[in-house]
């Protein structure tokens, strides 16, 4: 949960106006969770070649390098999983 908020909330703002930023992302919490999983909706759907939309409309951020880490974190989450 942590890691894929600071992964999403970091690629939101590396991407995104300010203003928009500020508004999805730091006005209201519950906001903020809703436009966090609409960016992971955003990477994993791509794989079944569905692409979400939002309003307001939101640039395709599914290639951003920094999903690289959430990626990663969920790698060792699932390799831990196998272990036990």
């Amino acid at each position: 949960h942590v890691v894929l908020t600071t992964v999403a909330d970091t690629v939101a703002w590396s991407s995104l106006p300010r203003r928009l930023f500020l508004a999805l992302f730091r006005a209201d919490h519950v906001v903020a969770s809703i436009f966090r999983n609409f960016l992971l909706a955003q990477r994993v759907m791509r794989t079944y070649s569905c692409t979400p939309m939002s309003l307001p409309a939101l640039p395709p951020l599914a290639d951003h390098p920094l999903w690289a880490a959430w990626d990663d974190a969920l790698d060792a989450v699932l390799a831990k999983l196998q272990v036990a």
